[in-house]
């Protein structure tokens, strides 16, 4: 990321859609380019940039999402703007032409597919595997959303391997405010924890703490976000006085604070990086950057106030931030006020003689193609700063797992890399340079299993029906891996009631008989598996739940380690409750007669 210098630009104030107050105070280095109010009431923004190049911002409010295009400064408008229970907490994430948001109330995860844009966004059915959400993040290249949780799902782990349907993989954690994650590493602020714990991934269905850093004297450890380079991990912890804390993570087991930092309102609420600058949402002291080229002296480079009415330590003005687009666009969503777009030259991805980055880039293989990966991608066709670019003028960079492996003339939108290693996941980055300076755009990338995910996919559909002596299973098996792959080595279904492994059925059966003890409730869960050598076992299905027996005299909440057939509860968390009481969790009821 190159330093930046103070540009002059002309400052845009969109009345149509709100209002502007002059008195609001910035430094010279954040210019304002436009400001809307429409909803009064705010909490968070992301952004999206769409594979034409045209920029949107996706803002929060108490009762609904906002979409706005804000690719022309001086004309930013509102494409569509979709309802949500009412809630003061909004968060809002995407991934490829998807967003994502969530609320603390009720109705589960939007989902907007962006792929009409500027015309239409079109409202999908929402993700219903939880009703509320407090945060959202997205490991976009392992197609993984993580969200809060409570309960006995700290941490879910959704994979996005359809992005229309997600599928719980796996929950985890002690505690969670918000969640960053690159790479399959997830770092969890742990709120009144006072730590961040940090986890592998690696295997979205079997997370792995890795170390959980101790923050001294805490207050509520709030959010954390990762340098580019990954060696340093930022974390605010919304507390009053309690300071912006920069940690060297190059060693997990001994990470440390090299400097801290903190506004005048003395409440930071979040912190976002990209290149040698942090982002801060910082209350009433609306937008704060900071340089952390220097990891070990933080210096505050620029702001652009948002509540000019005071600096104190009270929950009002700016709530979220957004510092992604390669423009030097940066968002800033106020609680009391909306939406800010401002100017930060540090924030922009490119000189404009540079060109474009390649666009829609993807990777495939699949049992087919066991030793080889299709790259596809749709070429550039301008300069950063606008100019017609030809195919002529460029060549597409290919690397594989860091490593330099083709040159393909512009036009070309297409390579096969061969000699792979059939189940082997690679990582590619593509990017597009300049052949008379050899300028370079921002890097793309994709990662894909040569022959696809060895892993198949759960089963579907799962559903039972409980009589007095036994029950019965149906579901569909699955005809993918994972990643959405074609599945053509389907071995068996395996059967487990109450988290045990207790059979298994050929594949294409699709129905089981169960008899197990009566007089209990019973949950079950399937996992297929694979005839690879070692085999591979996919995630669970959803669950099916019911009583075997006839109708009990009462139940008994007897705790989760009493198995079934011990006949009265003894146990001193036992309780009698009325048998009419049967929306508590089945994991926590036993049905005697």
């Amino acid at each position: 990321m190159k330093r930046f210098s103070i540009r002059m630009i002309a400052i845009v104030l969109v009345f149509n859609l709100g209002v502007y107050s002059s008195s609001l105070a910035q430094s010279q280095e954040l210019q304002l380019l436009a400001h809307v109010d429409s909803y009064g009431g705010y909490n968070d923004c992301w952004g999206y940039t769409a594979p034409d190049g045209r920029e949107y911002a996706l803002l929060g409010a108490t009762t609904g999402t906002s979409i706005l295009d804000i690719t022309d400064p001086a004309n930013v408008y509102e494409v569509d703007y979709f309802p949500s229970a009412t809630s003061t907490w909004k968060d809002i994430k995407t991934y490829q032409h998807y967003a994502y948001a969530v609320t603390e109330a009720s109705g589960g995860m939007q989902i907007f597919d962006l792929s009409n844009l500027p015309n239409s966004v079109t409202e999908l059915p929402p993700y219903t595997g939880f009703s509320a959400s407090h945060n959202i993040y997205v490991d976009v290249q392992n197609a993984i959303l993580y969200a809060e949780g409570s309960g006995s799902e700290i941490v879910r782990a959704l994979s996005l391997a359809d992005p229309e349907h997600p599928v719980q993989l796996s929950a985890f954690g002690i505690e969670c405010h918000d969640i960053y994650a690159r790479n399959n590493i997830v770092y969890v602020a742990e709120g009144y924890s006072g730590t961040i714990g940090v986890y592998d991934l690696s295997t979205p269905t079997n997370p792995t703490l890795v170390a959980r850093i101790n923050v001294p004297s805490p207050g509520y450890v709030h959010n954390t976000w990762l340098s580019d380079d990954g060696n340093y991990l930022m974390s605010t912890e919304e507390t009053s006085g309690k300071t912006i804390k920069y940690w060297d993570i190059q060693n997990l087991g001994n990470a440390f604070i090299t400097d801290t930092y903190l506004g005048q309102s003395s409440l930071p609420h979040n912190t976002h990086i990209k290149g040698d600058y942090a982002y801060i949402s910082h209350y009433e002291s609306g937008l704060k950057v900071v340089d952390i080229s220097d990891p070990n002296n933080i210096l505050e480079v620029g702001y652009y106030d948002t509540y000019p009415q005071g600096e104190t330590p009270n929950f009002n003005g700016a709530w979220g931030a957004f510092p992604f687009f390669s423009t030097g666009k940066v968002l800033i969503s106020d609680m009391q006020t909306g939406l800010y777009v401002v100017y930060f030259e540090g924030a922009a991805d490119a000189d404009t003689l540079d060109p474009n980055p390649p666009q829609n880039m993807a990777a495939y293989s699949d049992y087919t193609t066991p030793t080889s990966m299709l790259l596809s991608w749709d070429d550039p066709t301008t300069y950063f700063g606008g100019n017609p670019l030809s195919p002529s003028e460029f060549t597409i960079e290919i690397e594989r797992n860091q490593v330099n492996i083709a040159s393909v003339a512009g036009g070309a939108e297409t390579y096969t890399d061969n000699g792979l290693t059939d189940g082997t996941l690679y990582e590619y980055t593509i990017y597009a340079k300049i052949i008379a300076t050899d300028s370079t755009s921002a890097e793309v990338n994709a990662s894909w299993y040569a022959g696809g995910s060895p892993i198949p996919a759960a089963p579907t559909n799962l559903a039972g029906i409980f009589s007095a002596s036994d029950v019965v299973l149906t579901w569909n098996d699955p005809t993918t891996q994972e990643d959405g792959t074609p599945l053509d080595d389907l071995d068996e279904i395996l059967i487990y009631r109450d988290g045990v492994a207790i059979d298994s059925v050929a594949a294409g059966v699709e129905t089981y008989v169960d008899m197990p003890v009566p007089g209990f409730f019973y949950t079950y869960t399937l996992r297929a598996k694979d005839n690879e050598t070692p085999p591979n076992l996919s995630a669970a299905s959803n669950g099916a739940g019911g009583f075997v027996g006839t109708t009990p005299d009462y139940l008994v909440w007897v705790g989760p380690d009493i198995p079934p057939g011990t006949g009265s509860a003894v146990s001193g968390d036992s309780i009698f409750v009325s048998p009419t009481i049967i929306f508590l969790p089945p994991i926590l009821l036993k049905l005697c007669r």
